[in-house]
């Protein structure tokens, strides 16, 4: 039974191989088919133009003719056998030898013979074919000419006298007899592009690794799965404006509500079980999704009666404020920290929750000065004796050093990490100098992920993202489907 299942487990393994490269590869194309459209215009063109560029015309002239070799009638069994097989043995070698070349560039006055001679018999007979091939249509006639005048010259001392009897002749070409195959040459220059895109999405499919499940976390990192988040899809009216990926939009899907509820339960656990208050929601790259699931994080807290902070720390790309719709009437999250302003006068109050936000709604450069600030450690400090969890959306760590600040100053951390997205290497990257800062890494979510796509033996998902609040969608009649989503 161990057997058969080992077998089994291995069979599996290797189709979701398969179908992890086939997917990596659907990606590849999607993400860089610009790319491989120009690679394959460029070496279509390539070829054409090669093929003009390097066409020569090439012009060729025969004569067809028999030999006299002046033999008597009363011999004329013997001629037929042995002089036929004589002529035939020695007329190709004395057209092309150089004694006849030289004196053809002699009659004609050339330095050097760039017409090529050949020469050919028709089997058990007397009759001969000369061809004559170059770039010049008038040359090839000529050397053809005198090699027929001169043929005889310098046959004599091989053969004895001969005479030529012409039977046809092709005069001076009028036409090249290769003709360039741009079509040809273009199709292959086209072949070339195909084969060399899919060398480069093969070896992207090959090398792009990245988290498309629970298994792969664990074969980086060991840390807690505290949920999946699922992908949402709205469709927009023309007299709805919200479609905010929050708990207080009524429209989104269960699965989401749900998820939502699990990742709020799993982290109060966790929370208890370490005694800590702060929490930072951080992830490796831009667009993983983090100031989603910080926002709603912090509303699930608030819904279930919990005193909760959500600060803003994401200082170059601010966008809480414009996610909950709060007015922030001028009190910046950066005026706190830059000590012009308390902390408790910029608190803004979420009216449906009561969730209590700082928030800020222009870009700051200096983010990481703030982050150091001595208003930012009093800020938390006195912040964690009001409230009852304290959550902070903090840019990428790997982008910008505020989450490591940010990390040094907090109780624990989530990492968000989107599906099929960022590469191992920089979630491991960034997961390890969070880890340096001693802060306490309480686990991960599995955000970015669309119901449907088996994949590792469970349910793998895409999630679709906003950006600032602004939807990404596409017409249809009256109806608009969007995808959310959580870059920040």
């Amino acid at each position: 039974m161990k057997e058969e299942y080992r077998k089994e487990a291995q069979h599996v393994e290797e189709a979701i191989d398969i179908f992890y490269l086939f997917n990596n590869a659907w990606k590849g194309i999607r993400q860089f088919y610009w790319i491989f459209l120009i690679i394959i215009s460029i070496s279509t063109a390539a070829g054409y133009y090669y093929a003009k560029e390097s066409y020569r015309p090439n012009y060729e002239a025969y004569a067809s003719f028999a030999v006299d070799a002046g033999v008597s009638s009363y011999s004329s069994s013997y001629y037929n056998s042995t002089t036929i097989k004589q002529l035939s043995a020695t007329f190709p070698y004395i057209l092309t030898s150089g004694a006849l070349r030289q004196i053809v560039m002699n009659d004609l006055g050339l330095e050097e013979m760039n017409v090529s001679i050949t020469a050919s018999a028709v089997e058990e007979t007397n009759l001969f074919r000369i061809e004559t091939s170059g770039r010049d249509p008038e040359l090839v006639y000529e050397v053809l000419e005198s090699v027929i005048k001169n043929y005889p010259e310098v046959a004599e001392y091989i053969i004895g006298s001969t005479k030529l009897v012409i039977v046809d002749d092709s005069g001076v070409p009028k036409e090249p007899s290769n003709q360039p195959n741009l079509k040809r040459m273009a199709l292959s220059g086209c072949m070339a592009g195909i084969v060399l895109s899919g060398i480069l999405l093969a070896i992207y499919a090959l090398t792009r690794k990245t988290i498309c499940g629970d298994e792969d976390v664990k074969k980086i990192m060991q840390i807690k799965d505290l949920g999946t988040l699922p992908t949402v899809k709205m469709k927009k009216r023309r007299k709805d404006k919200n479609m905010e990926v929050s708990l207080l939009n009524q429209k989104l899907s269960p699965s989401f509500m749900e998820g939502i509820r699990t990742l709020r339960i799993r982290v109060d656990a966790k929370l208890q079980e370490i005694s800590a208050k702060t929490i930072l929601i951080n992830s490796a790259v831009q667009g993983e999704g983090k100031t989603t699931v910080a926002i709603n994080l912090a509303l699930a807290c608030a819904l279930k009666g919990e005193k909760v902070l959500l600060i803003d720390a994401d200082l170059r790309n601010p966008s809480v404020s414009q996610v909950l719709h709060l007015d922030t009437n001028k009190k910046e999250i950066a005026d706190v920290l830059e000590g012009r302003l308390s902390w408790k006068s910029a608190l803004i109050s979420e009216k449906e929750t009561g969730l209590q936000v700082l928030a800020g709604t222009y870009r700051r450069d200096n983010s990481a000065k703030l982050m150091e600030s001595d208003c930012m450690k009093r800020l938390l400090e006195e912040a964690k004796e009001q409230f009852d969890c304290i959550i902070v959306d903090a840019p990428p760590c790997t982008v910008l050093s505020d989450a490591i600040i940010l990390a040094k100053k907090l109780d624990s951390v989530i990492m968000v990490i989107r599906y099929d997205y960022a590469r191992v290497n920089q979630i491991l990257r960034g997961s390890e100098s969070l880890a340096d800062t001693g802060i306490s890494m309480i686990g991960y979510v599995l955000n970015a992920v669309e119901s449907g796509i088996m994949s590792y033996g469970y349910y793998a998902y895409r999630y679709g993202y906003y950006r600032k609040g602004y939807g990404y969608y596409s017409k249809n009649n009256q109806n608009v489907e969007l995808h959310k989503s959580s870059e920040e």
